[in-house]
């Protein structure tokens, strides 16, 4: 008995019940991938962090100072130096890789589609707090003390902004160079922002939240207040 071949109509039935479970199957794809990339973040922003604290520790709790868009230098007597670089004993660098590849894929975000990395450094508030504190009153690119931080589980010391703000491409210094933008844009947003607290926690945002994280630089003055950078 001859086979039956399916009918046209058959055939356009089962491809379109392929493509209604493609559709109903992409976002859970891509959900998963999303979620995999935030973890391959999260566990970065961890080394980073340790990396921050090993590096305060030999430098009288000071963590490097982020100034302004300063690539990867080859002479590492160079001053400044991008704060990425200034990891590099903490991260095991040895010289011979590049920033995605070897050690410093550390600071190579999953979630870029570019060479160079989108991890910032929250050090904008200790430079307002130096500025403050000098006689010009400008503000000064300065290195965060962790000594001075009286919410560490509420301070943000650095990020990865997923992408969707563009640093510089060779940019290895990247900082929160405004009230915590361009983190966050100033305003809510669809794209999720890793954030590495001073605890050494890591939690993500779509959001500036001010109830759980600020871009205060606390310490005491001499007459036993405290101060943050958004004092008028």
């Amino acid at each position: 008995m001859k086979p039956r071949a399916f009918t046209l109509i058959e055939l356009l039935i089962v491809v379109a019940i392929i493509g209604v479970l493609a559709v109903l199957l992409l976002p859970a794809m891509q959900n998963m991938l999303s979620r995999g990339n935030d973890g391959k973040t999260v566990s970065n922003l961890r080394q980073i962090g340790a990396a921050l604290i090993a590096y305060a520790s030999d430098h009288q709790q000071l963590l490097p100072a982020a100034h302004a868009t300063i690539p990867y230098q080859t002479d590492q007597a160079a001053d400044p130096l991008p704060w990425q670089q200034q990891l590099d004993t903490y991260i095991g660098y040895t010289g011979a890789s590049t920033e995605t590849d070897g050690e410093r894929k550390v600071f190579s975000a999953p979630t870029c589609a570019y060479r160079t990395n989108s991890f910032f450094l929250g050090s904008y508030a200790a430079g307002y707090a130096t500025a403050k504190e000098s006689n010009g009153g400008e503000f000064i690119f300065a290195p965060l003390n962790l000594q001075r931080i009286t919410r560490p589980s509420m301070h943000v010391l650095g990020g990865e902004v997923a992408r969707h703000v563009q640093f510089a491409d060779n940019d290895a210094d990247k900082d929160d160079y405004g009230d915590n933008d361009p983190a966050f844009l100033g305003a809510s947003g669809t794209k999720v922002v890793q954030i590495l607290f001073a605890d050494g926690h890591v939690a993500g945002f779509k959001a500036f939240d001010p109830t759980r994280m600020t871009v205060r630089y606390e310490g005491v003055k001499e007459d036993g207040t405290g101060y943050s950078y958004s004092d008028p």
